[in-house]
C-alpha cells in the first residue's frame, strides 16, 4: 500500500471509528470508576510508549504508525471526562485529525519512498535531499563544472596556492586537499584520464568515477600566501583535515608519503591508520599478471646491458625494477640516471665484475 494512502487511512479513519465505538459505551463505563482507571492507565502508557518507539525508528511508515497509536491513547485518556465534553473535544480531534493527515499525506507524497524502495530509511533520504552546509566560512562554492564554469575557476584561481573541499551531494562524505596551484590541481579532476586511471587508488577519483563530477560541490576554503612555505601549506590542510574529518582522505594515508617523515602523522604512523590501511586492502585478490607489473614497475620499461669494455650483450630484464633486485643495487636510481647514457655502473655478477651500460633497446 502507497504511503499517502497509508497515512489517510491510519491517521484519520480507523482511530477515529475505534474511539467513536468506545465513546458509544461511555455511559457504561462510567458506572465502574475500576474501568476507567484501567482505560486511563493503559491510554496514558499507550500515548508514551508508541511516541518514544516512533522517535526512533527509520522507517517513514513506521513513524507515521506510531504516531498514530499515540494518537489513540491520547483519546482515551479523555474518555474520563464527561460525555458532552468528551462529543465537543471529539469533533475538534476530527478537524485536527483530517489536517494532520493531509500533512502527512503531504509529506508522504514529496518523498519518492515505496514499498520496494532502498530510500525507505530516513538516514538514506535526508542525505539525498539535504546537501552538505559547513558550519565553517568558505571563500567560495562552485556546483557548476561546465566550460563555462570552469573557466571561472581557472580566471580566480589560477597560480593560486591555497585549500579546497570536495563534497558528495549524494551521501554527503568530502575530502579536504591542498595546491600550490589550485586551478590546476582541480582541473585534475574533471579529467576523465585522470579519475580512470586513479579510481582504486584514491577514495575522492572513485567516487567522482562512480558518482559525476556533477554530483559534487566544490568549495574553496583558504587562499594562502605564496610567500608562505609549503611546510605551511600542509600544516594548514592538516587544520581543515582535523575540523572536518573528510572521510575520503583515506588516500593520504595510503600514498603518498612524502618521505619517511609524512607530516601528518610523523615518522610513526598510528595503529589506526595501519587498521584503516589493512581494512582496505583486506580480501583484495591479485591476478599474476598485476602482480608481475608492480615488480616489473609502472613504467615497464625493458632494460638491456652490455659489457662497456667489449660492447657485448649481456642479459635483458622486463623492468627497471627487475634489473635493480637481480643486479644486487640499492635503487633503481642507479640505472634510471644512466639509461640510454655512456655512463657506466661496476657491478658484480656471480662473483665476476662488469663495467655495465645500460639501454632500452636492443642494439645490433
Amino acid at each position: 500500500m502507497p504511503t499517502p494512502v497509508s497515512a489517510l487511512i491510519h491517521a484519520a479513519t480507523l482511530v477515529t471509528a475505534g474511539i467513536y465505538l468506545l465513546l458509544r459505551s461511555s455511559p457504561l463505563l462510567e458506572f465502574s470508576s475500576t474501568a476507567l482507571l484501567i482505560i486511563t492507565l493503559v491510554g496514558a502508557t499507550t500515548a508514551f510508549f508508541a511516541a518514544t518507539c516512533g522517535l526512533v525508528q527509520n522507517d517513514l511508515k513506521r513513524i507515521i504508525a506510531f504516531s498514530t497509536i499515540s494518537q489513540l491513547g491520547y483519546f482515551k485518556n479523555k474518555l474520563l471526562l464527561f460525555i458532552i465534553i468528551i462529543i465537543f473535544n471529539l469533533t475538534n480531534e476530527i478537524i485536527f485529525d483530517i489536517n494532520f493527515s493531509i500533512l502527512q499525506a503531504a509529506c508522504a507524497n514529496v518523498l519518492p519512498i515505496s514499498n520496494n524502495s532502498n530510500l525507505n530509511e530516513i538516514k538514506k533520504f535526508t542525505d539525498k535531499f539535504f546537501n552538505f552546509k559547513p558550519s565553517i566560512k568558505y571563500l567560495d562554492k562552485y556546483t557548476d563544472f561546465s566550460y563555462s564554469g570552469r573557466s571561472i575557476i581557472k580566471q580566480k584561481y589560477l597560480k593560486i596556492k591555497g585549500i579546497y573541499l570536495w563534497i558528495n551531494n549524494i551521501n554527503n562524505r568530502s575530502y579536504v586537499g591542498k595546491s600550490v596551484n589550485l586551478y590546476i590541481r582541480i582541473s585534475k579532476y574533471f579529467s576523465y584520464s585522470y579519475i580512470n586511471e586513479n579510481k582504486n587508488k584514491m577514495a575522492i577519483c572513485g567516487s567522482i568515477y562512480k558518482n559525476n563530477i556533477n554530483n559534487f560541490t566544490l568549495y574553496i576554503l583558504e587562499i594562502i600566501d605564496k610567500k608562505e612555505s609549503n611546510k605551511y601549506l600542509s600544516d594548514r590542510e592538516n587544520f581543515w583535515y582535523n575540523l572536518l574529518k573528510p572521510s575520503y582522505n583515506i588516500q593520504s594515508i595510503l600514498q603518498p608519503f612524502t618521505g619517511i617523515n609524512h607530516y601528518r602523522f610523523g615518522k610513526t604512523v598510528p595503529d589506526s591508520v595501519k587498521l584503516k590501511i589493512s581494512n582496505k586492502l583486506k580480501n583484495r585478490i591479485l591476478s599474476e599478471e598485476v602482480k608481475l607489473n608492480h615488480i616489473i614497475g609502472a613504467r615497464k620499461k625493458a632494460v638491456y646491458c652490455y659489457d662497456f669494455e667489449t660492447g657485448k650483450y649481456l642479459m635483458k630484464f622486463d623492468g627497471i625494477r627487475l634489473a635493480t633486485r637481480a643486479l644486487n643495487l640499492k635503487d633503481s636510481f642507479y640505472i634510471r640516471y644512466r639509461i640510454d647514457k655512456i655512463k657506466p655502473l661496476d657491478v658484480k655478477i656471480d662473483n665476476k665484475k662488469y663495467k655495465m651500460l645500460f639501454k632500452s633497446s636492443k642494439t645490433k
